[in-house]
């Protein structure tokens, strides 16, 4: 009956045994009852020592790490909970880690393949990983991820990176529904590199309709949860390609998207369009300083034909482009505070029954109006389309370079509480705070809306306008208690105005 067990310092070693010790593993009475690994290169480099036994069945091929080869036998270890990806062969570079790194992308991808199936997230210590190729999270990895060996509170973030050498575009590609990300750093290759993506989530290239609208709806679901992370380095960070996501606690810097939405119509009952994303309490720094496109860019950039049910509440940003560009529809937008943008608050073409509220919209004009670079001024607050069924209140819109709401046509909305303050600063004709109806086409009538309790302070303008709307009529009710401040060289031209087949003409 065994009752010794082999004790080997490496896995090389491990894979070494000599004929002998192999014999001492098998039979009806083994002299062994498994192989003790103490380290994978070196005594020691793993977090404890593990046992291996020696499987009845063929478990598989060898993958470094759950299943070793040695001898004609196959030994196994069954991991209990997150899987540390050192067990399976990763080095890392820790700090002060010099070049040239190692490549561990067979390692990190094989702890990667068998933690599918099993509900189990590979684990990161604390040291940066690189890889020559894009990771892949396997399509039936429900309940397994990143994570953290340290946790939140580790002082060098777990993290990987796609190698400069590779070619790849994506340093992880998601294939599953139900994943988590949480506490750790990812990088792509470049912020440079045209479509260059940290991760992406996306299920299937091809599904096409299997007849079956439950199965079929399932492969268009992600259901993802991306916490506490940090990512930079590519010109997107997160690209979805589906929906049902919760994303908190996070720091984007570097980059142009630092979220991309994507329309998949081959995909599920309900298409592709994005929706039931909760985007809370998030970090985004220094995004599109420099880039000439910045206009088809946003941090949160929904490239869908809708946006059902967006949660975007209380994320800080300090940089450059736009907030949200893209639909918004039955959504949240509150809590935010956004500083020196060079775009939009928001920029949509249809905002219908949501509700944008208590943001501060801080936009600080970063040179002088004549200066070198007046286009350092963000271009508005809220511009859209068409604007429907929606509450814009108790928002503080400052700077702008143009108007602070603009939009084609506003209906059954409310623009309450608000405190608007500096507008059409990079501007050489007077504009208008508020713009109802910006199309020529006085079709595009704007109706049933209250405009009440607003505050409208220092504009930079000789002469300007609080409201302008092609049908400012009995519809539209401008309420007595909006309050209007002035520095001493601004002054109105008139309180309202009203477009009649493009003329402007003002209202006593």
């Amino acid at each position: 009956m065994a009752n010794q067990i082999l004790i080997k310092n490496t896995m090389q070693e491990m894979k070494d045994l000599s004929a002998n010790e192999v014999a001492g593993l098998q039979g009806t009475y083994p002299v062994y009852s498994g192989v003790k690994l103490l380290g994978y290169y070196k005594e020691g480099d793993t977090p404890e020592p593990i046992m291996y036994y020696l499987s009845s069945t063929d478990p598989g091929p060898e993958d470094g790490g759950s299943v070793i080869a040695t001898g004609g036998i196959k030994l196994i270890h069954n991991f209990v909970g997150n899987v540390n990806v050192l067990y399976f062969g990763a080095k890392g570079v820790e700090t002060g880690g010099q070049p040239p790194y190692p490549d561990d992308y067979p390692y990190l991808q094989n702890a990667l393949n068998y933690c599918a199936g099993k509900g189990k997230c590979i684990s990161l210590p604390g040291r940066k990983f690189y890889s020559s190729k894009t990771l892949s999270i396997p399509h039936d990895s429900l309940g397994g991820g990143i994570v953290s060996e340290q946790g939140s509170n580790s002082y060098v973030k777990s993290c990987i990176e796609l190698m400069a050498s590779s070619t790849d575009l994506y340093t992880i590609r998601n294939y599953s529904q139900g994943t988590t990300f949480k506490d750790v750093a990812i990088r792509g290759r470049s912020v440079n590199i045209a479509s260059s993506v940290a991760v992406l989530f996306k299920r299937v290239d091809e599904y096409p309709n299997s007849g079956d609208p439950w199965k079929d709806d399932l492969e268009n679901n992600i259901d993802a949860v991306i916490e506490g992370c940090d990512f930079g380095n590519a010109e997107t960070h997160l690209e979805f390609w589906g929906r049902q996501v919760t994303i908190k606690h996070n720091t984007f810097s570097g980059g142009h998207n630092a979220m991309l939405f994507k329309q998949f119509n081959t995909l599920g009952k309900y298409g592709g369009s994005a929706r039931g994303y909760r985007i809370w309490n998030n970090f985004f720094h220094s995004f599109d300083s420099g880039n000439a496109n910045r206009e088809n860019f946003a941090l949160i950039n929904n490239k869908t034909t809708d946006g059902y049910g967006f949660d975007i509440v209380g994320n800080f940003s300090d940089s450059f482009n736009t907030f949200f560009m893209g639909n918004l529809v039955n959504s949240l937008v509150t809590g935010n505070l956004d500083y020196t943008l060079l775009g939009y608050f928001i920029k949509s073409g249809n905002i219908i029954n949501s509700n944008i509220t208590s943001n501060n919209a801080d936009h600080a004009q970063r040179y002088s109006d004549t200066g070198t670079n007046p286009p350092y001024n963000s271009k508005g607050a809220v511009h859209a389309d068409r604007i429907d069924i929606t509450i814009i209140s108790n928002n503080n819109f400052t700077t702008s370079s143009g108007s602070s709401i603009l939009s084609e046509g506003v209906t059954n909305s409310k623009i309450q509480g608000n405190n608007f303050n500096r507008w059409g600063v990079a501007t050489v004709a007077p504009v208008a705070c508020i713009v109802l109806d910006s199309s020529a086409n006085t079709g595009s009538k704007s109706y049933g809306n209250e405009i009440d309790g607003n505050t409208f302070y220092n504009s930079l303008k000789v002469g300007g306008y609080l409201l302008e709307s092609g049908t400012f009529d009995i519809n539209n009710f401008w309420e007595n208690g909006n309050r209007i401040r002035l520095e001493s060289q601004a002054n109105l031209t008139a309180l309202l105005i009203i477009r009649v087949e493009s003329e402007l003409q003002d209202i006593e």
